[in-house]
């Protein structure tokens, strides 16, 4: 049987999956999850036991990242605990400060394909300052390092769809990142697995018949959502653009006028930040009410200039920069 380190897929019982197999023992099991995270080999195990693999869509978007410590002031970032500046055209590079425990910031900054601060100090703060907003750079020209940054690289997106086999194993699931593996810099795999978990518990109130595809069915409703704010925003990148559909390109856009509108009003700031953190439907941003805002926020923050005015030097898109508590 194949193995993924220590762990194996051990024991078949016709259309059941009655283990696991460690290192020298072999753990029976009611029920196994494979919730190894993005590495999984679901796929090769269960092409093992003869049942056919999952389609995947993958987004190949090479991010790269460094994370270091600095030790944090009350007067940093005006007194604000986070600054948040998203990768955009023409340098899609982006930064997130947030303040931590023990007087610190967790500072990261990175780009798409394989574009990442160099090794140093210098060369950090040099990074900081393409952002599309001044705010982490003058953040880590004020602040007193704690670290040496920190290098992460994550290849692609990638979303196995389970919920479309037609035979599956009782007794077996797959969860998390090994179900679906999100872009990290949207901060949405630890929320999708934990609203996974509670999918999860309420399939199984209903008792472990069929619980595969009862589950995979509620897991692929919960996923639509991050999968298509990450991958929608992702595929705004030239590189990528090439992949996007109609449908999408309007969302993009839409949702590049949901930036503009919520850099000036905080309704609609907290309306993307609510679909963005999986609180409410994307739908939400399509009620009545926030479309007025939305519109209204464009037309106040474009003034029409008169016709004998130069071009408007273009704007640095929006950052979202909010104190919490």
């Amino acid at each position: 049987m194949d193995r993924l380190g220590a762990h194996a897929i051990v024991d078949v019982d016709g259309l059941r999956v009655t283990g696991v197999e460690l290192v020298g023992e072999t753990l029976a099991a009611d029920l196994v999850v494979d919730a190894s995270g993005r590495h999984s080999h679901s796929s090769e195990w269960l092409a093992h036991l003869g049942y056919a693999p999952p389609a995947e869509e993958t987004i190949g978007v090479r991010i790269s990242y460094a994370t270091r410590f600095l030790r944090r002031r009350a007067e940093h970032l005006g007194g604000k605990r986070v600054a948040l500046i998203g990768a955009h055209e023409p340098v899609w590079r982006f930064g997130v400060a947030l303040a931590v425990e023990h007087d610190r910031w967790i500072v990261t900054q990175g780009g798409y394909f394989d574009d990442m601060p160099g090794s140093g100090d210098a060369a950090y703060l040099e990074f900081a300052r393409t952002l599309a907003a001044p705010d982490i750079a003058e953040l880590l020209a004020a602040a007193e390092p704690l670290t040496a940054p920190v290098g992460f690289g994550f290849p692609a997106s990638r979303r196995s769809r389970y919920e479309h086999l037609a035979r599956f194993p009782e007794g077996y699931l797959v969860f998390g990142d090994a179900l679906c593996s999100f872009n990290p810099i949207y901060g949405q795999g630890m929320t999708a697995a934990a609203l996974e978990a509670a999918a999860l518990a309420d399939c199984l109130t209903q008792g472990t018949r069929s619980l595969a595809p009862r589950f995979f069915a509620k897991a692929s409703d919960i996923i639509d959502t991050p999968w298509q704010i990450a991958v929608g925003n992702d595929l705004r990148h030239p590189r990528l653009s090439h992949q996007q559909s109609a449908i999408g390109r309007f969302m993009n856009w839409y949702i590049g006028k949901v930036h503009h509108a919520g850099a000036i009003d905080p309704a609609v700031a907290c309306a993307f930040l609510r679909v963005a953190n999986l609180m409410e439907p994307p739908t939400q941003l399509f009620a009545g009410g926030t479309v007025l805002k939305v519109v209204r926020g464009n037309l106040r923050s474009r003034p029409r200039a008169p016709e004998d005015a130069p071009p408007a030097p273009r704007r640095a898109p929006a950052r979202i920069s909010e104190t919490v508590d």
